[in-house]
């Protein structure tokens, strides 16, 4: 499975360092497309408004859903969201092994990156 099939799929996959001349090929029209994207979010973000509060943390390891307005210090470990934002779940083991509902990830896959 090519690094786009992989990336159509919803599964894991490495942006850069593969070895295969077809997932080589990909890697640099992404990085093409993601150096596109990133002048566009730069170009969006500087005409956008935004509020920093100071006093607010956000633990270790803590991942903040898109979209969510941190009224309060958030944990460590957590999953949080919302507006306010309020924590989910804890990240726990399982988060290791399936990165997303059911679907695990292949770590055999890692073999296919060349290793720098």
């Amino acid at each position: 499975m090519n690094l786009e099939e992989r990336i159509k799929a919803g599964m894991l996959f490495y942006e850069s360092g593969h070895v295969d001349p077809v997932n080589q090929e990909i890697e640099e029209r992404l990085k093409n497309e993601r150096k596109d994207c990133k002048e566009l979010m730069f170009d969006y973000n500087h005409c956008s408004n935004a509020a920093i509060l100071p006093g607010v943390s956000i633990g270790d390891n803590t991942v903040i859903g898109a979209g969510s307005v941190v009224t309060r210090d958030i944990p460590a470990n957590v999953v949080a969201v919302g507006n306010p934002c309020r924590v989910l779940r804890e990240i726990s083991d399982r988060d290791k092994e399936y990165y997303f509902r059911d679907m695990k990830v292949d770590f055999p896959y890692a073999s296919e990156k060349k290793m720098d």
